[in-house]
Formats: C-alpha cells, structure tokens, sequence
C-alpha cells in the first residue's frame, strides 16, 4: 500500500493559501519552519493579495529552499488549495490556514500516526484562539475523544462521515488532517468563487475514498477565531442552499 512512498521528493506538502495576511502569516509560516520533522515542502498559494503577502513569502523563501511561491489572481482559497495539491509532490498533504498556526511537533506526529497504521488520512485536536492579534488566548479543544483510535473505512463511514451532515462533533476543516495526496488526485472541484462551506464539500467528496482514518487527542493545530478567512460572505444564503443540495447527494453513501 505504501511502497511508493519510497520514491517521494518530500514526504509530506503543508499547503498555505494566503490572501491579505500580511499581519498573520509571519507566525503561520515561521510555525511551519520550525517543526521538529524535517521532511516537508511548503507551498505557499498567494491569491492575489493586494497587501504584503506576497513581500513576506518571497523573504522567507530567500531563506528556506521547502518553500515554493505560486502566484495567481484571485480565486478563493478552495482554488488555491486545489493548485496546491497540483503541485504537491509529497506522499502525504497538511493544510494550514494563513491565520493559524500549528505547534512544533505537529507534522512529527501525524506522520508517525500515518506510518503506524498505514492509514490515508490521521486527524488530531485543535485548540481556539480569541482576542487581539498579539494578545490572545487558548481555550477548549474540538472534542474527538481521549485515546488515539483507528478506523476502517466501513467504520468510519457508518459513525464519523454522518457529521458532515450535522450529527456528530468530527471536525469538517481540511486543517488539523494529514491526508495520503493521490486519494486526492480525482476530486472535483468547481472553479466558482465560494466563501462558504469548501472545507465540507471537499471533505464530503474526499473522506469516502479514503481506506483508513486515525483520529488523535493531541492539539496540535491553533485556529484563529473570527481570522482573515472568516470575513463577511456575501453570498451565504444562495451558498448555504447550494451545500444543501450537495449533502443531500452524498448522505445516500451512508
């Protein structure tokens, strides 16, 4: 299942979308760069900021020869997520939000979880930030139990993937999962500009390809509250009944 793996330039792609954080991303990156685990690639999507985002990456990619910089017009950061999957060369993919950050041993972790149960897709805590941006705070995590617990696909399609139709607490995020990159190659897409629910649908489509899932209580993910990707969105109604449509689809998998 894993020999390919072998044969990879870099084990695992940590994705970043960047849009207009030039007063976040410096923390965000800089937690990447310091991880314990070494093996990583970081693609840095800018999608079209019109701030200094692109200034900061360029300056840390100077320094670091993991980083690539892609640089497109706006799109959204599902677009942007999905180039950088296009250009990921790591057996295994991470997400982390321009806003957020994720603590030293993270990658460390999950791959370790990944490599012990050969499993395609290893989900852990994550701990909620609130307050000003140099004066922050931590509090409760997302509550996925208290012990590190494998799941087989069948099992995990009959009691965790009914949460992203809103019956259980399993986190909807792409952040906080390492997912094994070619159980990503065939996902689709849409090219439409989206502000919300992208996390759902592509976990929706994702999660039922995949073999095995291990869910860990370690936090290791720092997700901003009320963050640059949680702006006003425009469109939330005629999106919201859109996602409504794509659940109602996808619900018939369980």
């Amino acid at each position: 299942m894993y020999k390919e793996f072998e044969t990879t330039m870099s084990t695992i792609s940590v994705i970043v979308p960047v849009y207009n954080a030039e007063k976040t991303l410096r923390k965000c990156i800089s937690s990447i760069l310091k991880q314990t685990y070494r093996d990583f690639e970081l693609i840095l999507v800018n999608d079209g900021s019109n701030d200094m985002s692109l200034d900061i990456c360029t300056e840390f990619k100077e320094n670091d020869n993991r980083i690539k910089i892609i640089d497109q017009i706006n799109k959204g950061s599902h677009i942007a997520r999905k180039t950088g999957i296009e250009n990921a060369t790591g057996f295994f993919v991470t997400f982390v939000d321009s806003d957020d950050w994720i603590e030293p041993c993270a990658l460390s972790k999950l791959h370790e979880i990944a490599i012990k149960y050969k499993a395609d897709v290893v989900v852990c805590n994550s701990k909620k930030v609130f307050g000003p941006m140099f004066d922050f705070k931590l509090t409760g995590k997302r509550v996925l139990g208290r012990k590190e617990e494998y799941y087989s696909k069948k099992r995990f399609m009959s009691e965790l993937y009914i949460s992203f139709f809103g019956i259980t607490n399993f986190p909807v995020s792409m952040w906080g999962k390492l997912y094994r990159r070619d159980r990503l190659r065939e996902i689709y897409v849409d090219e439409k500009k989206r502000f919300y629910g992208e996390d759902l649908i592509f976990n929706i489509q994702v999660m039922p390809e995949m073999e095995g899932v291990v869910v860990i209580p370690d936090e290791l993910y720092n997700y901003r509250a009320g963050g640059g990707t949680h702006k006003y969105q425009p469109l939330f109604f005629e999106e919201l009944t859109e996602l409504h449509k794509i659940k109602k689809r996808h619900i018939q998998k369980v």
